[in-house]
């Protein structure tokens, strides 16, 4: 259950001394005893690698004292307030962490921060704001807590997803659907995976009240994901969270072979998956990793990343890469032939124009990347060429990516070919 530690905002700053100028000295001065294995972690980390000065100029001073804390016995999650002293009574920052296993993983958030709002957690900042500056905060919300309830339960939202429903005469229309979701704090804030390293974000090995050892996941007996992909800083939730999509995946034939051939192919070797924030998603041929957004956490984005590391498994790095466009035509193909056979909810990520652009090449080639018949290659390649290639050139996103000429027509969508050969 969390603990609130709460001081007078007056009295936390008159003896932290906020002004950045003054911060350096004071930075890590706390009271709180729960802290003492963070602080020291990240005071060591300071010591090899100053980072404090930069820390303190963009995102404030870490207002220790006034941190909320989850703490079930057995893992810790500290929210920690960060004061620039360009905000009245009101704490705009914090700084998260979470020990859990011999592992400290934290990384700074703004409450304007894409992830924040995307998954409705600004509510964290008004209950900061309210530990230090009392009722006087700037959102005038009060906060009590609830010792009947186990874990840090927080909010219940009303969500609404925009749903786009395309008939086979080419109309659409939009339609909401509405659903009631829990948010726990703990859970949510652990979706966010952060890039090793020093300063404000990172994963400390030695943290925590169990000693020394690795994270959670490395014990973690996965289903599919653990099959192909590897993160060492993963929690058991995050893994659930990827076994999920994946399951989601291989309920149709295409997402089922995609997997299998991906696992084929690595023979044992396992590909980087984190979650990102604000980054997008994306498979980097170059590192071997595939980036999930966390605005983007669905069995659609997944399969389309998945595309395109199969895309790299089947042709050299050269052929990949002076193909960028075909390769992306079809990725985006395979999401369309994929969604083809799920519900219309799972459609709402995938945007009624692309939907459009997709069954429009659905004109010409069937669900396995096949010619239909009265259509002939000639007349595809130009129609892409022609008509679907420049829409994609004129964004910022793909105007530099190379289309093959020489892999026109059905030569794009090979490997959908092949993925779908034993398919009914």
């Amino acid at each position: 259950m969390g603990q609130a530690h709460q001081k007078e905002a007056l009295d936390v700053m008159a003896s932290r001394g906020i002004s950045i100028s003054a911060s350096l000295s004071c930075f890590f001065n706390h009271s709180i005893s729960l802290l003492d294995t963070v602080i020291i972690n990240l005071s060591n980390i300071n010591e090899n690698q100053e980072f404090i000065g930069e820390f303190l100029k963009e995102y404030g001073i870490p207002l220790w004292n006034c941190t909320y804390i989850i703490d079930d016995g057995i893992e810790q999650t500290y929210f920690v307030p960060l004061y620039n002293g360009q905000t009245s009574l009101e704490i705009t920052s914090l700084w998260f962490f979470h020990v859990s296993e011999g592992k400290i993983i934290y990384a700074p958030f703004r409450r304007d921060d894409s992830s924040i709002a995307g998954h409705e957690q600004c509510f964290v900042f008004d209950l900061l704001s309210y530990l230090v500056f009392g009722e006087e905060n700037s959102s005038g919300l009060v906060f009590g807590e609830k010792s009947s309830l186990s874990r840090s339960y927080l909010i219940t939202l009303y969500e609404c997803t925009p749903v786009c429903v395309s008939s086979e005469s080419g109309g659409e229309y939009w339609y909401e659907d509405c659903v009631y979701r829990n948010y726990w704090v703990d859970e949510t804030w652990n979706w966010i995976t952060v890039n090793p390293g020093t300063g404000g974000g990172g994963v400390i090995d030695g943290g925590g009240s169990n000693g020394g050892g690795n994270s959670s996941g490395n014990d973690y007996t996965s289903t599919f994901a653990t099959q192909i992909f590897q993160n060492n800083n993963f929690s058991e939730n995050s893994w659930e969270i990827v076994d999920k999509l994946l399951d989601e995946i291989q309920e149709i034939c295409i997402g089922a072979t995609l997997f299998n051939q991906i696992k084929e192919k690595l023979d044992g070797e396992k590909i980087g998956f984190q979650f990102v924030v604000s980054d997008g998603s994306g498979y980097v041929h170059s590192n071997r990793t595939l980036n999930l957004d966390v605005d983007q956490i669905n069995s659609n984005a997944l399969l389309h990343e998945m595309m395109h590391l199969y895309q790299t498994l089947t042709e050299t790095e050269f052929s990949y890469e002076s193909s960028l466009m075909n390769r992306e035509l079809e990725a985006r193909y395979a999401q369309y032939v994929y969604l083809q056979n799920k519900s219309y909810l799972a459609r709402a990520p995938y945007e009624c124009s692309e939907w459009n652009i997709m069954a429009s090449i659905n004109d010409y080639i069937d669900d396995k990347g096949h010619l239909r018949e009265g259509s002939d290659n000639d007349s595809f390649a130009a129609f892409l060429e022609y008509q679907i290639i420049p829409i994609y050139h004129s964004t910022d996103t793909y105007e530099n990516y190379t289309y093959d000429l020489s892999q026109s027509g059905t030569s794009s969508f090979s490997n959908i070919q092949v993925l779908t050969q034993n398919c009914d």
